[in-house]
């Protein structure tokens, strides 16, 4: 039995079929944008979670001058060369200004050589390349990405990403490099503004990486038979839980020293300066109460260390 069609009737189900297209496509994103933002990142804080687990690594650079450090800090975060770790390097670059916003990434203007050159294209060839021969050396294989953006927004582009990724911590450049007289100079405001904005938003944690260069090339420990000494300065409260968490797994390298160094304020000093805070008498008991909890969790956390 043949059924023959008709044009009429063939034109209805191609209509049909992309209708249903149209209608359902938005719909189904909606629900997975709405399944997301109800599920949320779960981040798994370093004070929780278990130094045998994979860590996930995502540092920033806005130029050459920090990877061989940044990629040096990676490698020591490992901790023990049988934990898994999945690093990623994004190059941060600074959006042109206002003559070439309307570029698109591979337009061309007349008279340029190349449109890398405006975004960051030397500097991508310099960081490709420390990050190859660290790769060679460790055998640690590097994702990298590369973000433009104008400072305003960059820090969305790290945090989605750090998201995306399921980063549990973040490293980021601190706005000021050394210059060869040992003073420390700006190197783009921008850069200050683009930090401040990540340790606000980020979903993970998140470390500044002073770079003093009085590291270059020591934070190498694959196949290293040198000792190196780390200091974690520990004055208390969650934050300083989560940096001892992070000190933890380099302390776990083999090559590694790790000193815990406790603050503790004078007897009594905390308890008068908790009063003259809050007047109420429920305020004081709420304080003292909150104290002795961060101190409670101090203790259990650095119960490992004694």
């Amino acid at each position: 039995m043949q059924i023959i069609l008709s044009d009429t009737f063939f034109s209805l189900m191609i209509s049909a079929v992309v209708l249903n297209s149209l209608i359902w496509g938005p719909i189904i994103a909606l629900m997975v944008r709405r399944e997301h933002d109800i599920i949320g990142y779960r981040q798994i804080y370093f004070e929780t979670q278990s130094p045998e687990c994979e860590l996930r690594t995502l540092a920033c650079v806005h130029g050459p001058r920090p990877v061989a450090t940044m990629v040096g800090l990676i490698a020591a975060s490992r901790g023990p060369e049988n934990i898994p770790l999945t690093p990623y390097l994004m190059h941060l670059v600074e959006l042109p200004g206002k003559s070439n916003t309307n570029l698109m990434y591979n337009q061309k203007e007349e008279d340029e050589v190349s449109d890398d050159d405006d975004y960051g294209g030397n500097d991508v060839v310099e960081i490709n390349d420390a990050v190859d021969l660290f790769t060679a050396e460790t055998g640690l294989m590097v994702h990298q990405i590369k973000a433009v953006a104008p400072f305003a927004s960059m820090y969305k582009d790290v945090c989605d990403y750090a998201e995306d990724i399921r980063a549990s911590i973040v490293f980021l450049p601190f706005h000021k490099h050394q210059r060869i007289d040992g003073k420390l100079e700006t190197s783009k405001e921008g850069i200050r503004t683009t930090n401040q904005k990540v340790l606000r938003h980020a979903p993970c944690a998140v470390a500044i990486l002073v770079d003093r260069g009085l590291t270059a090339g020591s934070l190498n420990l694959t196949g290293s038979d040198s000792l190196q000494h780390i200091a974690a300065l520990f004055f208390g409260g969650p934050d300083d839980r989560e940096a001892l968490g992070f000190s933890k797994r380099l302390g776990m390298h083999n090559h590694i020293n790790l000193t815990v160094i406790r603050f503790l304020s004078a007897s009594g000093q905390g308890q008068s300066v908790g009063v003259d805070i809050a007047h109420k008498e429920e305020n004081i008991l709420m304080a003292i109460s909150d104290r002795e909890t961060e101190r409670e969790a101090d203790n259990e956390v650095l119960s490992e260390f004694y």
